[in-house]
């Protein structure tokens, strides 16, 4: 970065970049670096370097990889699937509409950008080009530019090594599925770049302003927030999501500058959250007596709006924004059934826990190489907020603790294992297993059991598709669908 001659002063007062001193520990913008193999402590002359180049050597400690892998598989894992391509568009949406203060559309505005995202030119390649895009290639670890490099180069014709034809085309389905991923988190910020460039004319201010919509590279200085957002997967949202939040309920945020500093920024997010409530109430007020809309469990009516598919039996579920959704939906929607008598004080305590640990991510326990594992020990779903067994499966043998739709693979996993472990409490359900498994794999992980799952079958001579598998059962379809059969109603 600086030759030694600029950083050990020696070059008068021209260029100086850090000046040697005895004690780093002693100093606001003291630094400890090793030159020629030694010690060596000097003060950074310019409060902004220091602070740009705080944290640059994360990820170098050797704990760090043993708690961010599991995170990291984890998120990826989940994000490159269509279920959160779509989730995650129809979240930012309404999200991005409340706390930002932008002049868009929700829903129209994020479709036509996910469209733009397809242009060869416009505003995603600007977005792209300016690093805002695509920071989930290097906004966790620093070494996965090595990676990208060398992805780039294998586009370019560039052989860098052998290749391996059995898992090139893995990779391509892989790779095309981050892309889409990408497009997908690029949508809503498209629609904000344009929004603040038609305003201002300032194209600078514009790529900030959707680089803030949700800055996942932002990391901050705490060692213990960076070591559980580097355990957690999606913890560094959350904190983001929050940040932005209270930065436009304080009129210190809004993507209208000449709002900053005044009480405009709290006006527009109290505006359009109870707008948001209102159109809870009146949607609640369609749906509480439909059969579906009673019978879904608590954590999928508090993480959804629900939409009846009328004379169908069935009804759409549409994601909720995490904050936002919290706080002018599920909110008045609990009060709304307190006051109908449809839930009870109970019940509105475990939404608000609920809402507590999922949607701001509050779990000592939310750790990914940790979670699955006590989750298994307990017998407790954090996100589900209830048991992962029901009371009736008490006493059954533990193979037959599963439920009709439970993978074929983990209940033969089961009965082997229940053979091998001599201790009956050791031994795992099916259950168990499936949730163990899908804790470190998500929703990938339910697609590689479904391919195991044909293969079991086919072996033990069942039907290829299990008999009650239907659309609010089905890969990409059941994330999206609800029907009368769900379990709110025995919960």
């Amino acid at each position: 970065v600086a030759k030694i001659g600029m950083i050990q002063g020696i070059d008068g007062n021209k260029g100086i970049l850090m000046t040697p001193i005895e004690d780093a520990s002693n100093d606001e913008f003291g630094v400890t670096i090793r030159v020629n193999g030694e010690d060596r402590a000097f003060h950074v002359e310019d409060p902004l370097l220091y602070d740009s180049l705080a944290g640059v050597l994360d990820g170098k400690l050797t704990i760090f990889p043993f708690i961010s892998k599991p995170a990291e598989l984890l998120r990826e894992m989940v994000t490159r699937n269509p279920e959160f391509i779509f989730t995650n568009m129809m979240r930012d949406t309404l999200s991005t509409w409340v706390t930002t203060g932008a002049n868009i559309l929700p829903f129209i505005g994020s479709l036509k950008g996910f469209n733009e995202t397809f242009e060869e030119e416009g505003a995603f390649q600007k977005l792209k080009s300016s690093g805002i895009v695509g920071g989930y290639a290097f906004g966790h670890n620093v070494n996965d530019f090595k990676k990208f490099i060398h992805k780039r180069m294998k586009d370019e014709g560039v052989n860098i090594g052998k290749n391996n034809y059995l898992s090139a085309p893995i990779k391509k389905v892989w790779d095309w599925a981050g892309e889409l991923t990408k497009k997908s988190d690029a949508a809503t910020r498209i629609a904000v770049y344009e929004d603040v460039l038609a305003r201002t004319g300032n194209e600078t201010e514009a790529i900030y302003q959707a680089m803030e919509v949700m800055n996942f590279t932002r990391r901050g200085n705490s060692a213990l927030a960076k070591f559980f957002t580097a355990a957690s997967p999606f913890l560094n949202a959350r904190f983001q999501g929050s940040d932005v939040l209270w930065r436009q309920g304080t009129g210190q945020y809004s993507t209208d500058l000449t709002k900053i500093g005044t009480v405009r920024p709290l006006i527009t997010l109290l505006s359009r959250g109870m707008t948001l409530a209102t159109l809870t109430y009146f949607m609640h007020s369609l749906v509480e007596d439909d059969p579906y809309y009673q019978s879904l469990e608590d954590y999928k009516r508090d993480d959804n709006f629900a939409f009846p598919f009328w004379g169908t039996g069935l009804g759409f579920l549409m994601p909720i924004p995490f904050e936002v959704g919290f706080l002018f939906k599920v909110l008045p929607e609990m009060l709304f059934r307190l006051v109908s008598g449809q839930s009870d004080w109970q019940q509105a305590k475990e939404s608000i826990q609920r809402g507590i640990v999922s949607t701001f991510g509050i779990n000592p326990m939310g750790m990914a190489f940790v979670e699955p594992v006590v989750e298994a020990a307990t017998g407790y779903s954090f996100f589900r907020g209830e048991s992962t067994h029901p009371q009736w499966m008490e006493g059954m043998d533990k193979p037959q603790q599963a439920w009709d739709t439970t993978s074929d693979t983990t209940k033969l996993f089961s009965e082997v294992l229940s053979k091998v472990i001599p201790i009956t409490a050791l031994q795992p359900t099916p259950i168990t297993l499936e949730n163990l498994f899908k804790g470190y794999t998500a929703t990938v992980g339910s697609y590689i059991l479904l391919l195991s799952d044909a293969i079991v079958r086919t072996a033990q001579g069942k039907p290829e598709v299990p008999s009650v598998w239907t659309l609010t059962e089905s890969i990409f379809t059941k994330r999206f669908l609800a029907s009368p059969e769900g379990r709110g109603l025995e919960n």
